[in-house]
Formats: C-alpha cells, structure tokens, sequence
C-alpha cells in the first residue's frame, strides 16, 4: 500500500488486516452472497447501529467494490444481494479440522444452514466463528478496523469448511501442557469469572492444562480442579497468568 503504484486516493493511515480465506488447500474463491437473514445477522452482531453501518460499508474489507450501497439498517429497501469477500482477520482465532498441502481446514457457519442466534453465537461465546475486524497502520500498530469494535461471521459455502495457510496461523501449545502459575489465581467451575470458585492455585505452582476454551479476546484452560484464565486483556495489552504465552495478540476490545 505503501508502493507508489498505489492509488493516491487509498492512502489512510489504517487498513483492514484481512486473512485469505480458499475453499480448496491452495485457492478456490469463497465469495458469496449475503441473503437478508444474513445481514441480519450481521447487523445483530455489532454492538450499535453505527458499527452495522461500518462494517456494511463498501470497500471497507467485508464488501468491497463489486457491491452497490447496503441498506444495513433498512433491510426492507435491499435489492441486490451483496458479495462477501471469503477473509478473516488478523489475531483471531480458529478451530483447526485438518491440515493438508501447507493449509489448515477450519470451522465455519454453514451458508445454507442459515444464520444462527446472535445471543448464542457471537464473538464472545464462539469466537472461532464469530471474526472481531482488526486492522493495522502503516508504521505496524494493530488496531480496530475504524477505531470500534465491529464484528462478521465466519461463513463458507460449502458444508466442509474454508482453509487457510498454515504460515498465517499460530497453533495453540500441544496438550497437555505443562505451565508454572505467576501470581495466585482463582479456579473456577467453568470458564467465566463468574462461576463459582472450585479452588485456587498458588505463584510458582505446576499446573497441567488439558483443554483450552477462547472466550472473545481471552483465553480459557482446564487444569485438574476446575478452569483458570490463560490470557486476558489490559488496556489492549495481552496479560498472561501462567508460563503459557502465544506470540500472536488476540484483537483489541473497546466495548
């Protein structure tokens, strides 16, 4: 974007940190049509109206220029269904199903299934199908895409899935994985910050991770005894609880 070929009219300081997505190993285009229960979808995923208006925007990643204007918040006046770029986004995750020829097969919402509840599947409860849009500026700051937090679906359309190369992913630790703890934490029944406490563990104490749980930005573990937050957030900045640590920074959250 930087390179002097590039349109003049497209310098902005932030860009969308889009991910290919193929339907096949090595290409396939995965683009499709967005029906209006999809929109829908779509706009009850955003946490406002402005951020349903964002991210149906043209050309702001999702939709780009094969799309007239969105009728986002006015789905009765749609006319043309809208193509959807077949992309994720930067720091997020993704649940891995194979791996084959360098790419990595991974979940997604079904296209013809139709959309899910958005109270049941967001970003915060299944964030390996819900993608938060990230972006990154010219100078390589990460960012949110537009400055809020918006959010689309991880949907293909076919039944097996999309893929991904496996240089654009960063697996998560074999388990089971050993980690020492740093500082006291709190067990719980399940992993949320509100569920009730089982137990704690002590700083400095070995603890066997057996199961990992994504839960929007943060990062979930089972251990003997119940669940322990792995990674969390501070002010955009990724905290680690235990010696378990990924190199990827998951997406800033405002809201």
């Amino acid at each position: 974007m930087m390179d002097p070929d590039w349109p003049s009219g497209f310098y902005y300081d932030w860009y969308p940190e889009t991910v290919k997505l193929t339907t096949g190993p090595k290409s396939g285009d995965g683009a499709f049509n967005y029906t209006r229960q999809w929109l829908q979808y779509l706009r009850n995923l955003q946490p406002n109206d402005y951020a349903a208006t964002w991210i149906s925007r043209v050309a702001a990643g999702l939709f780009n220029s094969r799309n007239g204007f969105i009728p986002i918040l006015q789905l009765d006046r749609l006319k043309d269904q809208p193509v959807a770029e077949s992309i994720s986004s930067g720091g997020n995750v993704v649940k891995v199903l194979e791996i084959k020829n360098g790419s990595a097969r991974i979940e997604m919402l079904y296209l013809h299934k139709g959309p899910p509840d958005a109270s049941n599947v967001n970003y915060q409860t299944k964030p390996w199908l819900v993608t938060k849009f990230t972006s990154v500026s010219l100078d390589g700051q990460l960012g949110n895409a537009g400055g809020i937090d918006v959010y689309f679906p991880n949907v293909a359309k076919v039944k097996k899935g999309y893929w991904i190369q496996l240089k654009r992913i960063e697996l998560f630790p074999a388990l089971p994985f050993c980690a020492v703890v740093e500082g006291a934490l709190n067990m719980h029944s399940s992993p949320s910050i509100f569920a009730s406490v089982t137990g704690s563990v002590s700083s400095g104490q070995s603890v066997t991770i057996r199961e990992y749980l994504p839960q929007g930005s943060d990062v979930w573990g089972r251990i003997d005894g119940g669940w322990i937050l792995l990674e969390y957030l501070n002010d955009g900045v990724p905290i680690y609880s235990t010696t378990w640590e990924m190199e990827t920074r998951p997406p800033i959250l405002f809201d």
